[in-house]
């Protein structure tokens, strides 16, 4: 790649590549990441989990912050239009909860990602205009980045311009920059994953507004999904769930008979299995969650190693705040009179 003569018959396979990652795939093993500690709650990640990384990441919340039922995604629609690659009342709506997070939240850090560069230095001279009116300096931790160049950032709470609306006469054109183009979701991917707290999605459209079917090209299309799933939470219809991939029948594991056994005689909790990532049941009451019970059926098995699952998984649930309880199958099958008693001073410790 760095000789000075360039030799047409040198038909090495490695200056094929469209990228390094590509290259450095032919010579290096790849290792998926299991475990997601950036975000603070499921929602934050679930849709890039879901439509990306085919369910293999797991993030455990803190069990304070989700106990808070503030949803972790939020949904702003504002009567914007589309005119000269632009949005000005979407921009404006921006620029005015930013202000509003300066002072409301003054130790987060926040970011806004646009889809386009001409929304994106839009709603930077809005608010470095309003700021200077006002006297007030903007944080040195804050930016303003399109959809093409934030890669790599995080903050605490992330606010997203879509920008794109209908024009003066009613019509939306399925255009959208970057996310028309072949691995245009990657870019879409990578944005909806800035956030450790919070996201809000600043728009003029609804979902239903995007006819994705007959383009070519699936950015637009996880666009329109993104936005419903960001919908669906914001109306706190979201659930959190494991995908986890089981072997044998789901009837067959301890999880689902303790499932059954203890949810018939303690009313007034709900054991949910499978919700929750490093946990096999979660234990809520009718206002928040209590704790954990961990089992030696299919996340014991599945751990990578016996460290993973007597150390690594218990110490992430105590700096998560979670305290658990852990059933052997033996103490099911032998002494459920003990279990239970002992179950039963678990959840009560834990009220």
């Amino acid at each position: 790649l760095y000789q000075i003569r360039w030799d047409e018959a040198d038909e090495s396979p490695d200056v094929e590549v469209d990228s390094l990652l590509e290259l450095s795939a032919r010579y290096v093993s790849m290792v998926h990441l299991q475990g997601h500690y950036r975000s603070q709650t499921p929602e934050l990640i679930d849709f890039s989990n879901r439509f990306f990384y085919e369910g293999r990441l797991q993030l455990l919340p803190d069990r304070n912050v989700i106990n808070r039922d503030i949803p972790g995604l939020e949904y702003r629609h504002v009567p914007g239009i589309w005119e000269d690659h632009t949005n000005v009342v979407e921009a404006e709506a921006v620029v005015k909860l930013v202000l509003e997070l300066f002072r409301l939240h003054p130790g987060k850090s926040v970011g806004v990602v646009t889809f386009n560069a001409p929304q994106q230095m839009l709603i930077l001279d809005m608010l470095e205009a309003e700021c200077r009116q006002a006297g007030q300096g903007i944080p040195a931790s804050f930016f303003v980045k399109n959809i093409e160049n934030v890669q790599g950032d995080e903050k605490d709470i992330i606010v997203f311009s879509v920008g794109y609306a209908p024009d003066k006469k009613g019509k939306m054109t399925m255009q959208f920059g970057s996310l028309n183009v072949v691995g245009g979701e990657n870019r879409l991917n990578v944005a909806v994953t800035r956030a450790r707290e919070k996201v809000v999605v600043v728009t003029s459209i609804f979902p239903e507004q995007l006819k994705t079917a007959d383009l070519k090209n699936d950015g637009p299309r996880y666009l329109r999904q993104y936005l419903e799933f960001v919908r669906t939470v914001h109306e706190k219809q979201f659930r959190p769930e494991t995908r986890q991939q089981l072997e044998v029948s789901s009837e067959w594991y301890l999880t689902r008979h303790l499932q059954q056994w203890v949810g018939e005689r303690l009313q007034g909790y709900t054991f949910e299995a499978d919700a929750l990532p490093y946990t096999d049941i979660s234990i809520r009451n009718s206002r928040h969650y209590l704790g954990a019970i961990l089992t030696d059926d299919a996340r014991y098995f599945t751990a990578l190693s016996v460290k993973d699952a007597h150390a690594y998984t218990p110490a992430l649930l105590n700096a998560r705040s979670w305290r658990y309880h852990m059933i052997f199958s033996r103490n099911f099958w032998k002494d459920r009179d003990k279990m239970e008693s002992e179950l039963m001073r678990f959840i009560g410790s834990q009220e």
